[in-house]
């Protein structure tokens, strides 16, 4: 039994949503509480639910747990697993730059395991870090705009929330990737922030933009969701958003869909079952003993484009992301 707690802290049970359509057995000896940075987005849904099938795959009971975007909702998940007397948590946490040390501490002196998941830095102390690194994944978008970008391009450039590192690192990916493919005749108009990492946010700016410019040639976004926003304000302006080349991060469904039908160039694919299955691996293998150290699972994205994006809408159909 767990002794030590964070404090007194009052934990609502309207905070955790059990996993009632999992069909957890009986004969399953393990709890492992899921901290999604987001139940509302398309991405953070998906990778907490894939998140909850693979942990259940290993035998592992999984509860679900929405920091609804909000960073100070983290301490009560930790609250809520050692209370609880979960034997692990699996986080993506909403802000990446948010002080852990102390709830680590308190996590491993209570026994409780800790895998950052959607996290690609390294990892310290008492936990696995398991995700695609922002960076790379704004320099492989990037290289492949760089490869289809018209020669002296014109292009406007958004981030997400003020001072995100994640929004920062694609964003510095994306246009050293440019500059190392030599594209000094690419022109960037503009780069802006938008509010957060949401469709109405980038739509926002995007309309700001559209009184600014009447000619642009492509556009790039840290997220699909951020340039499926940005595509539907340039539709409504009349911009032909067949020739202006949008390009984003993620490849969900409507970021596939967009690519089905044209009207963006290009995304890249973060798989959250594939950094579902390497976290809940990783948990179970801490809880058992079996790897307990602290480490950083790197994994890799792909490129969508028309080419591939049958294969990737064909996956989302199977996982059900997609109908």
């Amino acid at each position: 039994m767990k002794k030590k707690m964070l404090g007194m802290m009052m934990v609502t049970a309207l905070s955790v949503t059990a996993m009632g359509t999992m069909n957890v057995s009986a004969e399953e000896e393990y709890k492992v509480l899921i901290g999604a940075s987001n139940m509302s987005g398309s991405f953070y849904s998906w990778l907490a639910n894939s998140c909850a099938e693979e942990c259940e795959k290993l035998g592992m009971k999984a509860d679900i747990f929405d920091f609804e975007s909000d960073s100070a909702n983290v301490a009560t998940l930790f609250e809520q697993a050692i209370v609880g007397d979960y034997n692990g948590v699996i986080i993506d946490i909403p802000d990446q730059d948010l002080p852990m040390e102390d709830l680590l501490n308190d996590a491993k002196e209570n026994d409780v395991w800790v895998v950052f998941v959607n996290n690609a830095t390294e990892a310290e102390g008492y936990s696995v870090h398991v995700g695609l690194d922002n960076y790379t994944l704004g320099g492989n978008i990037g290289t492949a705009a760089a490869e289809m970008i018209p020669e002296n391009g014109k292009g406007l450039i958004m981030k997400a929330t003020p001072g995100n590192t994640g929004s920062e690192d694609r964003y510095q990916g994306f246009v050293d990737a440019l500059e190392e493919a030599g594209r000094d005749d690419i022109e960037i108009l503009a780069v802006q922030n938008s509010k957060d990492w949401s469709k109405e946010g980038a739509m926002a700016v995007m309309e700001d933009w559209t009184q600014l410019y009447d000619d642009f040639d492509f556009v790039y976004a840290p997220c699909d969701d951020m340039v499926v926003g940005c595509i539907e304000v340039c539709e409504a302006a009349g911009y032909d958003t067949q020739k202006t080349q949008f390009f984003g991060i993620d490849a969900l469904a409507n970021g596939c869909n967009a690519v089905k039908d044209g009207t963006m160039t290009a995304t890249i694919l973060q798989d959250a079952t594939d950094e579902a299955a390497a976290s809940a691996s990783a948990l179970k293998d801490m809880i058992t003993g079996k790897d307990t150290s602290s480490r950083l699972i790197a994994l890799d994205g792909t490129v969508v484009t028309s080419e591939n994006v049958d294969d990737i809408i064909a996956m989302h159909t199977e996982n059900g992301m997609m109908k």
